[in-house]
């Protein structure tokens, strides 16, 4: 079976399940896993459908998950003050950062790699390690949002301001 008459089949069946148009809009969101998501819609109970949508709050957020943590993060304590007070003579929140560096191939090119195993230019090859950094500053340049820098050892990006 295609994967189009698998969808048009699983729209029927949800049909005379008889979910209501928010559920169904759920149902038929855009699932990573989405042809195994079709054939379990085919053979699924309606408890079951009916249990995972419930589960998933039918892709509404929650709200009243989000009020309750809203007031609890707004009470004040000695404890969060002293936190506060302490971070602030440590210069506030500490930035978030991401090394990238020039890493050298068998075949004596380097190609540039994050330190979580990323690669920003996708294994594009640079004849020297200093090539490789200046294509880095040009990919992040310190007046934009990644306020990137040639550090020792790397090149340095900030992830968040």
């Amino acid at each position: 079976m295609t994967e189009q008459m698998q969808f048009i089949k699983a729209q029927e069946r949800i049909e005379e399940l008889g979910f209501s148009e928010s559920q169904v809009e759920f149902i038929f969101s855009d699932w990573p896993n989405w042809i195994e998501h079709l054939d379990w819609l085919l053979t699924a109970t309606r408890e079951e459908i009916d249990s995972w949508g419930a589960a998933a709050n039918w892709g509404k957020p929650d709200t009243y998950i989000h009020v309750a943590a809203a007031a609890l993060g707004s009470i004040k304590t000695a404890k969060k003050s002293a936190s506060s007070r302490e971070n602030g003579r440590r210069g506030g929140r500490p930035r978030k950062y991401m090394l990238i560096k020039a890493v050298k191939q068998t075949n004596g090119a380097y190609i540039l790699e994050a330190t979580n195993g990323d690669r920003p230019m996708e294994n594009f090859e640079h004849p020297t390690a200093k090539a490789a950094y200046d294509a880095a500053a040009q990919l992040y340049p310190a007046y934009s949002v990644w306020h990137g820098k040639r550090v020792p050892g790397g090149f340095r990006i900030e992830l968040e301001s």
